[in-house]
């Protein structure tokens, strides 16, 4: 009977000892993971020579969580736990046990036996746990050596930042040119690469955070906005009470655009500002030698895409030249085939020859195949696609042959594409030659943050010229393009020994809407 009773309070004991450990362990795991935030924010302070304030001591958590990300509020808090956890079970289980061997319990007063035990179970703590505190300090010895290094590395992580607000470039991307000019001493002392690409992110968040205007009469442009990322002045505000144009240049781009044979016009609708109706762009070659670069010389965010609001635009444009002593007259200009801006073009430079652009003419042509209802026959059918291809191949002949040649195309082609046959003769069929251009494409985005984007832009714009001067070359083209363009030029070289049907179809392999 004796026996039983022991082997009872045997176990009994046994689960007391390990309910104690887990118990323990996870109060003081708990507890230094609430306060590492805290612990860190003290370090610093303790480290640092600014005066401790409860106001400075949440400022620097939230700016560590800001710049840093969550998880740098507990760096270094899975060495102190693995010191804290044995450290804090091993107490509370001896404090436990060593009540019961002094029976502090079975007695009223017991305060020397009650700090006796707590002595003991400290002691007992220390000495188990001892390996482990000399390995943290250790640790900690090792990390306070580099402490001289986390001022470039602050600083490292702030040229990022700055980075972020003037470029274009990918997180990844700006991580990766910043670390490889850092050294290796820096290195390892730089934030993980997910906590830098989320300040990266944060400093473009900010850099583009303004209170958007809800109408257009209630759009004014800051100070901050009319100047480039140089200082140069930029942008101008011309406002008549009923339409609006936020004509954005400078005074050396329209030194190119003096200089310039050729202009290249296009209009994007999809990512302008909902507050305008489209954002316009004029570019053309920029630094006139043979490695010359055509880059956007001038933006323009306009209310209306009426002939009246481009012609003032180009009177606009013509007058800024006149402040700057210079006279635009280009030889060529390449449209969309926007008959507004066609004709203020003719009506404003009466010399230049307007020509229309091939990648809208694609476009257009495309889009008449959706509205047709033959979307799945054009993808399915090659026949098919191929002969509606031909139709802006047309653009490829001399003008004095497309009249003949679109009569040819229109007795071969499928009855069902008599809509668009209808509709390419309404307003193509007098095309003339033109080339392929293809301009940025942004999301929907603010008013101010549109002109943000387009102050980086003038800045790489900037940057390509000073390229172009010092002798950089331009940037090869893709390998499928220069092949394609090559069997283009195959065709046209052998236009005369191609009846006009064939000549179609072979420029029409090469096309795509």
């Amino acid at each position: 009977m004796n026996k039983d009773k022991n082997e009872t309070t045997s176990l009994s004991n046994t689960q007391k000892v390990l309910t104690s450990l887990v118990a323990g362990g996870c109060a003081g795991a708990a507890a230094k993971t609430t306060i590492a935030p805290f612990d860190r924010a003290k370090i610093n302070f303790q480290v640092r020579p600014d005066k401790f304030s409860y106001s400075l001591c949440f400022k620097f958590i939230r700016d560590t969580y800001r710049n840093e990300g969550f998880i740098s509020l507990y760096r270094g808090n899975s060495a102190n736990l693995a010191r804290v956890i044995p450290a804090a079970a091993i107490y509370f289980t001896a404090h436990e046990q060593w009540k019961r061997l002094l029976a502090t319990d079975k007695y009223d007063k017991t305060p020397g036996r009650r700090f006796i035990a707590g002595s003991l179970a400290g002691l007992t703590a220390s000495t188990i746990t001892y390996p482990l505190d000399l390995a943290r300090a250790r640790m900690a010895q090792h990390n306070h050596a580099s402490e001289a290094s986390k001022p470039e590395a602050l600083k490292t992580c702030n040229q990022m930042k700055e980075l972020a607000q003037i470029s274009n470039d990918q997180p990844a991307q700006i991580i990766s040119n910043i670390i490889a000019t850092t050294s290796r001493e820096i290195q390892p002392c730089l934030p993980r690469k997910d906590a830098l690409r989320q300040q990266i992110k944060r400093g473009k968040r900010v850099c583009d955070e303004e209170a958007e205007p809800k109408t257009l009469g209630d759009f004014t442009l800051p100070d901050a906005y009319s100047i480039t990322l140089c200082g140069m002045h930029f942008a101008k505000d011309i406002n008549d009470g009923t339409e609006r144009i936020l004509f954005i240049t400078t005074s050396e781009n329209l030194k190119w655009l003096q200089e310039a044979k050729f202009w290249i016009m296009d209009g994007t609708f999809k990512t302008v500002p909902t507050l305008f109706r489209q954002l316009y762009s004029i570019h053309a070659p920029a630094d006139g030698n043979v490695n010359f670069r055509i880059v956007p010389l001038v933006y323009a965010l306009m209310s209306n895409k009426s002939e009246e609001l481009y012609q003032r635009l180009f009177q606009e444009l013509n007058e800024l030249a006149d402040e700057n002593e210079l006279e635009l007259k280009p030889d060529f200009v390449l449209t969309d085939f926007e008959k507004g801006s066609i004709n203020a073009v003719k009506l404003e430079y009466p010399s230049a020859q307007s020509k229309g652009c091939h990648f809208h003419l694609g476009q257009s042509v495309y889009r008449q195949v959706q509205d047709a209802g033959l979307t799945t026959k054009y993808g399915t059918d090659q026949n098919f696609s191929l002969l509606i291809r031909d139709m802006p191949a047309l653009a490829f002949l001399s003008p004095l042959e497309i009249s003949d040649a679109f009569d040819e195309l229109k007795v071969i082609l499928p009855s069902d594409a008599e809509p668009i046959i209808q509709w390419f003769k309404n307003n193509y069929v007098h095309g003339r030659h033109r080339r392929w251009e293809t301009l940025i494409a942004r999301a929907h985005v603010g008013i101010f943050t549109m002109i943000k984007q387009i102050q980086k832009e003038q800045n790489e714009v900037e940057m390509k010229i000073e390229q172009s001067m010092r002798g950089e070359r331009a940037p090869k083209k893709c390998k499928e393009d220069e092949i394609r363009e090559a069997r283009i030029q195959n065709v046209i070289a052998d236009r005369g020994n191609r009846a006009t049907i064939d000549f179609l179809r072979g420029i029409a392999h090469n096309l795509s809407l």
